[in-house]
């Protein structure tokens, strides 16, 4: 008997192992990651309200299936000194396997994989925005900010919009940089973990934080976030 079902495993797991690579050297050819591209640009940068650039794009299969975007820069809205807030190695876009095949992103789950967030105080005491939800940002007029423009807003082939259900962060960094009378200083924030659940829905938000402070102290806090206009009815 432990024989029979030693085999029945064996045969399991080899059946396994060659979907897997069944699906590493069919999916590729099926799936044009590049198609892509525009759409989530654009769809990022509307919901972000700052230009995005990413560099290559390619199918992913591990740790999620989906689309992997590497070297993400999220640019400041302003033309202020530090004008790339927010860099990744790579962004992995998890997305539903079957509208993939059809040619329709339908959105799941993002992977921020190495984030570096730049966080600047003025002398004044105020922060300078990082991101801010919404649309096109333009700049008041006789102001030294810089003018970003989105491309249109894009959706899936359907018409319905990206909903991202899960967020997720690995490797992170946050660097906070004061100005103190025109003197600056700078702390950091190490191998920063951040998982948010429940995104895209009117419910509640499960939130999972870890990260790094000092030499080697460890922050650590989870729990729940109402959305503000979840209460609103």
């Amino acid at each position: 008997m432990k024989s029979k079902l030693r085999w029945v495993i064996l045969i399991a797991l080899g059946l396994l192992v060659s979907l897997v690579i069944v699906a590493a050297t069919v999916l590729p050819r099926l799936v044009d990651a590049e198609s892509y591209r525009g759409l989530l640009r654009s769809s990022l940068e509307r919901q972000l309200g700052r230009k995005v650039e990413f560099g290559a794009m390619e199918l992913s299969l591990w740790p999620v299936l989906g689309l992997r975007l590497d070297d993400l820069v999220i640019g400041r809205r302003t033309a202020e000194r530090f004008d790339k807030p927010v860099v990744a190695e790579s962004l992995r876009v998890g997305a539903r396997l079957f509208p993939l095949l059809r040619g329709r992103l339908e959105v799941t789950s993002l992977i921020v994989e190495g984030p570096v967030l730049t966080l600047y105080r003025r002398d004044d005491g105020t922060w300078e925005p990082v991101l801010t939800a919404g649309g096109d940002v333009t700049a008041p007029a006789g102001s030294d900010r810089a003018e970003v423009k989105t491309e249109p807003a894009q959706t899936t082939t359907d018409g319905a919009p990206l909903v991202i259900e899960e967020l997720r962060v690995t490797r992170g960094r946050v660097v906070l940089r004061i100005d103190d009378a025109g003197e600056l200083r700078e702390t950091r924030l190490d191998d920063l973990t951040l998982g948010l659940d429940g995104l895209g829905t009117r419910g509640p938000i499960s939130f999972d934080l870890a990260t790094g402070v000092g030499a080697s102290g460890t922050l650590r806090g989870s729990g729940k976030l109402q959305p503000a206009d979840a209460t609103a009815d």
